[in-house]
């Protein structure tokens, strides 16, 4: 699929004076193609004591690519001489990099258990994605790459009554930092990283009707 007028975020300029500086900007063009897999089923074909649990997943696999424009060569962002590409992590004959944001997989695990008869209802999710270009660069500033984070959650739901349900959730279990670096030269240097941290809560709902 080739798109136009794609949004990026990027750092422009580089003075003495202001430095870097982090806006948005278009780009012309940008080619984006992929595949999407996906899988459920219940344990029950297993055993009957797995009736009520099944399993699933998804998997996303993405290849984008875009024309390196040519003020991303150079330091003060008007030149555009096709020199040497020392920071940039793309071939100088081709010419071109992944999308800003665009991971080149995604994938989603889920196991559930669900008992009408009972009011149970449970979950376990994992998620995580590829490495991706978080802010693009020009001249001698390194691109700024987002690492993958895995991230594990559980979801417990329990009728009490025949109006009554308590819930609980907890979210981000593995405690995944979400991390940025700057890459340059096969090696990676901190950018930002953040520690969200492990969230729980517990609730309770009342059906009027």
């Amino acid at each position: 699929m080739s798109t136009r007028c794609m949004i990026e975020r990027a750092f422009i300029g580089s003075s003495s004076n202001t430095g870097s500086q982090l806006t948005w900007r278009n780009v012309d063009q940008a080619t984006i193609y992929g595949a999407e897999f996906e899988a459920r089923t219940r344990l029950g074909m297993i055993t009957p004591a797995l009736r009520n649990v099944k399993v699933g997943g998804n998997l996303s696999l993405t290849q984008s690519e875009i024309d390196v424009p040519c003020f991303e060569y150079a330091d003060d962002g008007s030149r555009c001489l096709r020199g040497p590409l020392v920071f940039r992590q793309v071939n100088d004959e081709s010419s071109t990099r992944n999308l800003q944001g665009q991971s080149p997989y995604l994938l989603n695990l889920d196991l559930r258990y669900e008992n009408s008869e009972t009011g149970t209802s449970a979950g376990i999710f994992y998620s995580v994605f590829g490495e991706r270009l978080s802010v693009v660069s020009t001249g001698s500033t390194p691109d700024v790459f987002t690492q993958p984070r895995p991230q594990l959650d559980v979801t417990f739901s329990q009728r009490l009554f025949s109006r009554w349900t308590a819930s609980f959730k907890a979210k981000n279990l593995l405690n995944s930092a979400q991390e940025k670096v700057y890459s340059f030269g096969g090696e990676s240097f901190p950018y930002q990283k953040n520690e969200t941290g492990r969230s729980f809560s517990l609730g309770f709902k009342y059906q009027i009707n």
